[in-house]
């Protein structure tokens, strides 16, 4: 009998907490302030930054242009140049460090490649060395004990330099082409772009690591490494195992809809991806699972950028830069430019500007067409290049609160129905 008495009290428990509470509704949460943007500066540029933007130096004060054969730095307060050294052939090459250093791969085009490492401050040499060939991808900087450089050379060869710049260490890999580097649990990872495989340097290189890796779309934090290969994401969790050998299991992989061209933003929680296919993807970072996809309207081809509580996005032939939000995607503004630019670069974040760079037709051009090509005899943008003019753009952000309608009171509905009335679940 007492067996029945608490069997009964048990299914009147259940019972009891899955009746919902009348007239309760779930408050949607808050929308978030959306973000505009209003030119603060502009200045016009020689050419095309060859790699991307970012704020150096103390308190981030500088803003970095890798210019093709030449290194600048200006001012965030109204692109004024700091300094600049020419000569430097910086596409690509450059890596800032904590301490406010640039370390750059290759100097004068030629037979004389030499590494250096320049204070971002003011551009003056603090090491150099000469290089036996020239380097072939962004050099890696190792801080924990013993500090050193690592350098790719092409053809299979890695160069590790010590903090001055003296070349301590040579490792030879393959025979492939370039092989980009990464740091991962603490050990340099090589991308074989080739074969789509991770090795760690200084281990058999007979010993695969992993695979699935496109070394241009390859971010990395601690033990986790994120990559696509093709129109799929993977997330790769590395270590070293008792015999001392780096060794990479992969936790999850996920298929998209679209090519995969550029690196993921990688989050507290989440990591994002966007797609060619127009959407961008939040994934648990740890297991995979898709926590929201967002469109865009437009092919994603450039690597998602933090700021603040939100994640940026842009279109690679336009101006427009779209805002979501990071937990839940929820649209939060864009910035949209005029029909006769085009966005080139990744832009970079710093506190309450967006610096960014540009091909922008004169006034009196024709405009461009939706897809960012010139609608002139002369063809795309590419080949009617000659008639762009390169810019270098800060814009000044703005949070804007969104006002929430408000509300009467909802009528409750009868017992058991969480809808309200005339309307549907979403």
């Amino acid at each position: 009998m007492s067996r029945l008495k608490t069997a009964a009290t048990r299914a009147l428990i259940i019972a009891a907490l899955a009746i919902p509470l009348l007239g309760a509704e779930e408050a949607p949460p808050a929308p978030p302030d959306r973000v505009e943007g209003s030119q603060a500066w502009e200045v016009g540029l020689e050419a095309l930054p060859a790699a991307p933007l970012r704020l150096v130096g103390a308190e981030r004060a500088a803003l970095l242009v890798p210019m093709p054969e030449a290194l600048e730095a200006r001012a965030i307060a109204d692109g004024k140049l700091l300094w600049r050294r020419d000569g430097i052939a910086a596409a690509g090459l450059e890596r800032v460090v904590p301490e406010g250093a640039v370390a750059l791969g290759a100097v004068t085009p030629g037979d004389s490649p030499r590494f250096h490492v320049l204070d971002a401050a003011t551009g003056k040499t603090l090491a150099e060395a000469a290089l036996p060939a020239p380097a072939c991808a962004a050099p890696l900087r190792l801080a924990a004990p013993p500090a050193r450089w690592v350098v790719p050379l092409g053809s299979g060869r890695v160069l590790e330099l010590g903090q001055d710049a003296a070349i301590r260490t040579e490792y030879r890999i393959d025979e492939g082409s370039c092989d980009a580097l990464s740091e991962v649990a603490g050990r340099v990872v090589v991308h074989d772009d080739q074969s789509g495989r991770l090795y760690a340097l200084g281990d058999p290189f007979e010993r695969r690591q992993a695979n699935d890796v496109t070394a241009s779309t390859a971010a990395s934090e601690g033990r986790w490494l994120y990559a696509a290969r093709e129109r799929a994401i993977t997330a790769w969790r590395c270590r070293d195992n008792r015999r001392g050998l780096f060794r990479c299991r992969r936790p999850w992989r996920q298929r998209l809809g679209g090519a995969v061209t550029a690196p993921p933003l990688i989050g507290t929680d989440n990591v994002f991806v966007g797609s060619w296919d127009t959407f961008l993807y939040a994934f648990d970072r740890r297991n995979g699972h898709l926590v929201w996809r967002k469109g865009t309207g437009t092919r994603l081809a450039l690597p998602p950028q933090p700021y603040e509580e939100l994640v940026a996005v842009f279109a690679k032939e336009t101006t427009q830069i779209r805002f979501h939000r990071a937990s839940d995607g929820v649209h939060a503004g864009q910035i949209k430019g005029m029909r006769n630019e085009l966005l080139r670069g990744v832009p970079t974040f710093g506190p309450g500007r967006l610096y960014a760079s540009l091909l922008v037709l004169p006034l009196g051009s024709e405009p461009l067409s939706t897809d960012g090509a010139a609608r002139s005899s002369q063809g795309d943008g590419d080949s009617a290049g000659s008639a762009f003019e390169p810019r270098l753009r800060a814009y000044a952000l703005e949070r804007i609160e969104e006002k929430k309608e408000e509300a009467g009171p909802v009528p409750a509905g009868p017992p058991g129905n969480s809808k309200p009335p005339g309307g549907k679940t979403e």
